[in-house]
């Protein structure tokens, strides 16, 4: 066919015809519609969306593909930098019961611990304190307790403190509840403590400390203002 002698020239006049192809040319599958002449290898775009055939009779219809084929993949890219650490994730809540009685004594005892990681937490801690019916006498003790931070350097800050008042003679029970915002800035865990003591008595041998509870809530976006 002549058109095959032709080519050279029809991909002269290739652009220029491009140049004025109207988006009705186009299929929606992206391929434009040509008419090469058979004689002369002109080529002309139409648009192939109309009822009859696109070419004339001297001419053939020339379909060409708007989009070449895919090429092999290139190269692997080189790893991007790391990104930026993300936020320190908080533990979940911490939290310690102890069950049983106990006796606080004349000095401070620690009752009961936890150990807390980096972080700002809520403590709470509540308990119950008790004295036991002592037949022919009126006892009468104020045990006092305190929610303390033990720092890593072996230093320790009350955060909070309480006194509960209880006789044999009545009430015999008395409840109790501290609580304090605790920081740790370090790596290194840190602890809170429930220390209590007994400033009646005799001697502390009668009143005892029951269902003592301690915990830690993780929170975030706090300030501290100190007075």
């Amino acid at each position: 066919m002549r058109f095959s002698v032709k080519a050279g020239l029809a991909a002269v006049v290739l652009t220029g015809a491009l140049a004025g192809v109207g988006q009705a040319a186009f299929s929606n599958d992206g391929v434009v519609t040509m008419c090469a002449n058979n004689s002369t290898g002109a080529l002309r775009v139409v648009d192939p969306s109309g009822v009859g055939r696109p070419c004339g009779n001297t001419e053939t219809v020339l379909p060409i593909n708007q989009k070449g084929p895919e090429g092999p993949a290139g190269p692997a890219g080189a790893p991007g930098a790391a990104g930026p650490a993300g936020p320190v994730s908080l533990p979940s809540v911490v939290a310690k019961w102890r069950k049983g009685n106990w006796n606080p004594g004349e000095d401070y005892y620690s009752a009961i611990d936890l150990t807390m990681f980096k972080g700002v937490y809520h403590v709470t801690a509540k308990g119950t304190a008790y004295m036991y019916e002592a037949l022919g006498h009126e006892y009468w003790a104020a045990v006092t307790c305190q929610l303390r931070v033990k720092h890593a350097n072996g230093k320790s800050e009350v955060m909070d403190t309480t006194v509960v008042e209880v006789s044999d003679g009545g009430p015999e029970y008395g409840s109790f509840a501290l609580q304090g915002v605790m920081r740790i800035d370090t790596s290194v865990p840190e602890t809170a403590e429930v220390a209590c003591k007994d400033d009646g008595g005799p001697g502390g041998k009668l009143t005892v400390l029951r269902h003592l509870n301690l915990h830690g809530l993780p929170i975030s976006g706090y300030v501290q203002v100190q007075q």
